[in-house]
């Protein structure tokens, strides 16, 4: 599962390339470095050939390679890319791709050596895994890129979630169950996360999660902060 954005957002995107193709019919508009840079990283034929197209690549090799080595195909897909939207600030673009029925996001950076994917954020990947954090049941925060849906599951020590505090199902970029998360509901995290998330629907945010101390639990959390409420980018070193 690539980084995917919320729906409205995507149909936004996807309305503005397409208005933007309407305006200058028949018109060759060449891709821009941001779009190119993601092209060719999907059309990669090895997964090594990807490396030269992401940032930190000594540092994400390791990561590239435990996911892709195993079971890597060559791709066989059509890529088309859709639009490109304004990152985080002027460093950043955010560049939407359909392959098949399915929108991906890929957050590329300018660099002075070109334009380059940032792996971590555009595949919602977490250095450490769901089987870790519940193992060493950490107090301090630790972040994670999640999918996140609305609940209403009740813990020892949130008996009454519905009342006073937000209850948020967490799974990985690939399904995988992460916990239980709860914050304060009348906190400026708990409105922003809870307005990103009340149409019931699954998004992807990132947050900071810990333990409590002692907790009785081996997958129930505190959110100690919303990191971002519509999408899995960190910006590194932030």
């Amino acid at each position: 599962m690539k980084t995917r954005m919320p729906a409205l957002l995507a149909a936004v995107l996807l309305a503005s390339a397409r208005a933007s193709s309407a305006a200058a019919p028949g018109s060759a508009t060449p891709e821009s470095p941001a779009a190119a840079v993601v092209r060719a990283y999907l059309s990669a034929p090895q997964w090594e050939d990807r490396l030269q197209y992401v940032l930190r690549p000594a540092e994400v090799k390791p990561f590239m390679e435990a996911r892709y080595a195993r079971d890597w195909k060559a791709p066989k897909y059509q890529i088309d890319i859709v639009g490109e939207l304004p990152g985080a600030s002027e460093d950043w673009a955010v560049v939407e791709v359909e392959i098949g029925e399915h929108a991906n996001f890929y957050y590329v950076r300018r660099t002075p050596q070109g334009a380059r994917i940032d792996w971590e954020n555009s595949i919602g990947f977490n250095r450490i895994s769901p089987e870790e954090i519940r193992a060493t049941k950490p107090v301090w925060p630790v972040r994670f890129r999640a999918v996140a849906q609305l609940d209403d599951y009740e813990n020892f020590k949130f008996k009454y979630p519905s009342e006073l505090t937000l209850n948020i199902r967490l799974t990985d970029a690939d399904g995988k169950s992460i916990g239980q998360a709860y914050l304060d509901k009348k906190s400026p995290d708990g409105r922003l996360l809870f307005e990103a998330l009340k149409d019931g629907r699954r998004h992807a945010v990132a947050v900071d999660l810990r333990y409590i101390p002692y907790p009785q639990g081996g997958n129930v959390f505190l959110i100690s902060k919303v990191v971002q409420s519509d999408s899995w980018f960190c910006e590194p070193g932030k």
